[in-house]
């Protein structure tokens, strides 16, 4: 308890009164005067080890379970934490009641007959591809007929003539050695390398046949057929060098026309796909697969033929064949992965679906009755209603098998099958309680991808159990389900019939068992379900402001330094907290609402710090009295409105609006430094003081951290003469800086608390304030009528107190309040210095041109000024 100086019979009384009513003690305490003091530890400890715990401040009710919620995040060096999980949403379940399930038909038979294949369509007849084998490997065999040329040759040279020259002519090798590569890789060639091999076995005499494992070598002069894929193969390189080595005329039977080191090449097929690039091609093909549970080489070939022949080759089957999303691959067809066919089949338009049905119920036909019907639902086109029916009836026969009695014996199947139903979900949404049942029975163990759409509210239905009251605890860096009254801060309650919980992370969840650790390494929002409940946790960073962070009773909570005094902020949701009189964040920083009558204003605390004051000596917008850049020091936090003071504002103040752009959410301006002191005592009350800020402040505030002369693009913070249109604009409506200030460049100039001006040095300056006195004010930051070059942080203008204009408002602040000048601070000046003129030798004005000073100090500038930076020729006057 936080206990104020009043007299010892008050304490008396309080702690009699507490041992005689202990249960009552926040409203006795209340009635003597003392208020709780959340950050006392030991009293957080003696609320923990209570048995009543009383109501919670969220409206919880209080008890052994609630007793967990109090506390604070820490690091082991009792420091606060840097972030903090907190519950987000909620939810919990009542118990499913069973439904009773008759003793269900027997399922029938699974039947097909998986080895009775539909015929593989080839890549090319025979009759196309004989006369490329021919030309590759035919040998010049002697006829009968006499060469007449050679014999014309030898009579010419008066050669005697031993023996008539036979004519030579081409033909079939009398012994071919027939190279096969039976590469896993290859296996959509395989059904071709059979065809091949068959037909040489009726012309080529001797025929010696051999599957390639390793390497390979060919015997001089002997004729040789590779039949393989050459241009996949890592190792073609080396079958090249052999071959030449050897010097044997080998051919190279490849679907890919390639040439190696001189090897003349034969293509299983043409013409090929030219259309797109050979990934666009092959994800085309592999989501027509993707309509299949089980894809067949000649099944995989029957789909491919079903595209344009631009759009897909015999290499977009290896292709397919190959990519990393099938997850197993046989001589007898392949596999996708589950969520690849899920994702593909989403995608998949079809140009022409019947053919691709005509594919699939033809090589399907055969097939086990569980595939029929899982091909049924994947079709992306849609199945007949009849089909769909049948299907469902089939899995709802085999859900009520596995509750009666068959869930050991059908685990596996179950497993399989349900993982295939989860990716059809998003079609048939109906079916998602069948297909959690389904799930849950065929996935008891943890350490287990759940797929989407998984309910787990439906597994009580297969493992009827009791019912765990549980924990989620964040402690030692993780979140954990847990039992009894264990260490660390309590987040939700959980309640579970299952020794699993699913664990969501981003898209994907996990089962995992119910007191394993749930690491929150790269997480910022998890999701932890049971059958009976539902929680998600948020990571929530420690803002920068907060002097303490933790987490009470379920909430989240961080102490703010606030008008000197610690300020309990509470985390709503969005970023944003919220606390008493007003006071509130954002991800911007802290800010306080102040009521105005009937308006209000936001004001941002701006932290102390340290910031280079003015422009660079290489700024070639820069003035002189903008010079040297120096480094300045505010020790202390101040409170800034985070836009100009509105005419809504000003009227609901002071009763009348001397604006000349009329516009409630418009800035009030035609107002002087005398004016804003006016409307600074009237709306100051007891404990609220509000000021204008000092130049300094005013420029750190404006930079928010930033070193360019502007703290955004020009157009998009400020409103100046190259878009304002000739007035005033309604506050806040360009970006704000990154503090959460908007307008402090352009739309009006703002009043500043110093004397004009105080001279640069390049000494570190400690809250500085400006001179004593002089004869004109400070206002910064440009305005609706400035050119671009006096809409800058650095910009520096001033007129006497008394000057009015339409471009000219103010900015409340409240804090630190301005300090009178003091040893080591600059003092007052007779004058401000003269400066006739800027950077380009042209007089300035309140738009970049030359300040009035002594007499001049009231004279308004006029518009040819204001837009041109000079004074009007005296011939255009």
């Amino acid at each position: 308890m936080t206990i104020d100086p009043r007299g010892a019979v008050g304490r008396a009384d309080l702690v009699r009164l507490m041992r005689a009513c202990p249960e009552a003690v926040t409203t006795i305490a209340a009635l003597l005067g003392y208020a709780p003091d959340l950050d006392d530890a030991a009293e957080r400890q003696r609320e923990r080890s209570g048995d009543d715990a009383g109501s919670a401040e969220d409206g919880s009710t209080g008890g052994e379970d609630e007793n967990l919620d109090e506390g604070v995040d820490e690091d082991a060096d009792g420091a606060p934490a840097g972030c903090i999980w907190h519950v987000v949403d909620e939810e919990q379940r009542s118990l499913p009641r069973p439904e009773p399930v008759d003793a269900p038909a027997p399922l029938p038979p699974e039947g097909g007959n998986v080895r009775a294949l539909s015929p593989t369509p080839d890549l090319a007849p025979w009759r196309a591809l004989w006369p490329r084998l021919y030309d590759l490997i035919a040998a010049e065999r002697p006829g009968r007929a006499p060469d007449v040329a050679a014999l014309s040759r030898h009579l010419a040279q008066a050669r005697p003539i031993r023996r008539i020259p036979p004519r030579l002519h081409r033909a079939w090798p009398e012994r071919l050695t027939l190279w096969i590569d039976r590469r896993p890789e290859l296996i959509p060639l395989w059904h071709d390398q059979d065809l091949v091999k068959a037909e040489l076995k009726r012309w080529c005499p001797t025929l010696d046949i051999r599957l390639r494992r390793h390497q390979f070598a060919t015997r001089p002069g002997e004729s040789a057929l590779f039949l393989g894929d050459l241009s996949a193969l890592p190792t073609a390189d080396a079958i090249a060098w052999q071959a030449e080595q050897h010097g044997a005329r080998l051919a190279a039977l490849t679907a890919r026309p390639v040439k190696l080191r001189g090897w003349r090449s034969a293509l299983w097929e043409t013409p090929l796909a030219t259309l797109g690039t050979t990934a666009a091609r092959a994800d085309r093909l592999l989501a027509l697969a993707a309509t299949s549970t089980w894809v067949r080489p000649g099944q995989l070939r029957a789909l491919r033929l079903t595209l344009p022949a631009a759009l897909a080759d015999v290499t977009t089957e290896l292709d397919v064949w190959n990519h990393p999303d099938v997850a197993a691959r046989a001589h007898d067809g392949l596999v996708l992965r589950t969520n690849a066919g899920r994702r593909l089949r989403r995608g998949l338009a079809l140009a022409d679906p019947e053919a691709v049905r005509a594919v699939i119920e033809v090589w399907h036909a055969r097939l086990p009755r569980t595939l029929r019907h899982l091909d049924t639902l994947f079709f992306p086109a849609g199945a007949a209603d009849a089909e769909v029916a049948a299907a469902r009836d089939y899995f709802e026969l085999l859900l009520a098998h596995v509750r009666t009695g068959g869930l050991d014996e059908l685990a596996g199947f179950t497993q399989q099958a349900s993982d295939l139903l989860a990716t059809t979900l998003d079609r048939y949404p109906e079916w998602q309680s069948l297909v959690s049942q389904l799930w849950v029975a065929g996935h008891p163990e943890p350490d287990t991808a759940v797929p989407e759409g998984i309910d787990p509210s439906k597994a009580s239905l297969i493992r009827p159990g009791e019912v765990s009251e549980l924990h989620l605890l964040h402690a030692e860096g993780a979140l954990r389900l847990a039992a009894g009254r264990p260490q660390g801060i309590r987040l939700a309650g959980v309640r579970s019939t299952q020794p699993v919980a699913w664990v969501g992370q981003g898209p994907t969840r996990r089962q995992q068992g119910l007191g394993e650790p749930i690491e929150l390494a790269q997480a910022t929002r998890i999701e932890i379900e049971t059958d009976l409940s539902r929680v998600v946790v948020e990571k929530l960073e420690r803002p920068a402001w907060a002097v303490a962070f933790g987490v009470r009773q379920g909430r989240v909570w961080a102490d703010a330094d606030l008008d000197g005094a610690p300020r309990r902020l509470w985390w709503t949701a969005g970023d944003l907290w919220e606390g008493a009189d007003g006071y509130g964040a954002d991800h911007f920083g802290v800010y306080h609402l102040a009521e105005f009558g009937r308006e209000s204003m936001r004001f941002r605390l701006i932290p102390a710090g340290e910031f280079l004051m003015g422009s660079p000596g290489d700024d070639g917008e820069a003035y002189d009295d903008e010079r040297p850049q120096h480094p300045v020091r505010l020790t202390a936090p101040f409170w800034l409105a985070d836009v100009p003071v509105t005419q809504a504002v000003w009227q609901a103040v002071m009763g009348d609006n001397p604006a000349h752009f009329q516009g409630p959410d418009h800035p009030v301006e035609n107002v002087s430094w005398d004016d804003a002191q006016r409307f600074i005592t009237a709306a100051s009350r007891p404990g609220l003081t509000w000021r204008l800020p000092t130049e300094a402040q005013w420029e750190y505030a404006c930079r928010a951290g930033t070193a360019t002369p502007r703290y955004g693009d020009l157009d998009a913070v400020a409103w100046w003469t190259g878009n304002s249109g000739g007035q005033t604009h309604p506050v806040g409506r360009k970006q704000p800086n990154p503090w959460g200030l908007y307008d402090m460049l352009g739309n009006v100039w703002e009043w500043c608390a110093d004397w004009a001006y105080r001279r640069y040095e390049t000494t570190l300056q400690v809250d500085p304030a400006g001179p004593a006195g002089g004869s004109s004010r400070v206002y910064r930051g440009g305005s609706w009528l400035g050119s671009a070059r006096g809409v800058r942080a650095a910009y520096r203008f001033g007129r006497s107190p008394g000057y009015r204009n339409q471009d000219l408002g103010f900015r409340l602040s409240r804090g630190q309040a301005a300090p009178s000048p003091r040893s080591g601070q600059p003092r007052a000046e007779p004058a401000p210095p003269a400066r006739s003129a800027g950077p380009s030798g042209q007089a300035r004005s309140a738009g970049g041109g030359a300040r009035p000073e002594g007499g001049e100090a009231a004279r308004r500038p006029s518009i040819w000024e204001r837009l041109f930076g000079r004074k009007r020729p005296p011939e255009d006057s």
